[in-house]
């Protein structure tokens, strides 16, 4: 495979048109000699934040995209280094993950019996579709 070849499937690592361009033009550049992977990895960043993706929690799939493109190139590229967020930052992602679980799964029923009393009323009902809706309840 020539080297358009493997940036052509590298690229398509990315899960957006724009994304896929961007590495089309930009993973070229991680195969000179002088190109300095934290700064590649800055103007990454600057492009997505570009298109609003401000937040780790809104880069965090892109970077993943681009990992993998890079590990199309190579699997231990050396810029595999430089162009991940650090321990902290995934942290703090994955923290905010678990605490929005943590909320979906410890929230309680203010007032159990009133919905007894609508399950019921609608399973006593004639229309299939008051009674499909007492057995959800």
């Amino acid at each position: 495979m020539n080297a358009n070849n493997i940036i052509q499937v590298a690229a398509g690592k990315g899960r957006t048109v724009w994304l896929q361009n961007l590495l089309t033009e930009l993973l070229p550049q991680l195969n000179q000699p002088s190109t300095d992977y934290q700064t590649w990895f800055d103007s990454l960043i600057e492009v997505m934040e570009h298109r609003g993706l401000t937040q780790p929690t809104q880069q965090k799939d892109y970077l993943s995209d681009v990992r993998n493109a890079i590990k199309v190139l190579d699997l231990d590229h050396p810029a595999l280094e430089f162009v991940n967020f650090d321990t902290s930052t995934w942290v703090q992602i994955n923290n905010r993950a678990s605490d929005r679980l943590g909320e979906r799964k410890t929230k309680s029923i203010d007032n159990p019996d009133a919905i007894v009393q609508r399950a019921t009323t609608l399973l006593g009902s004639y229309q299939w579709s008051e009674i499909a809706a007492g057995l959800g309840i």
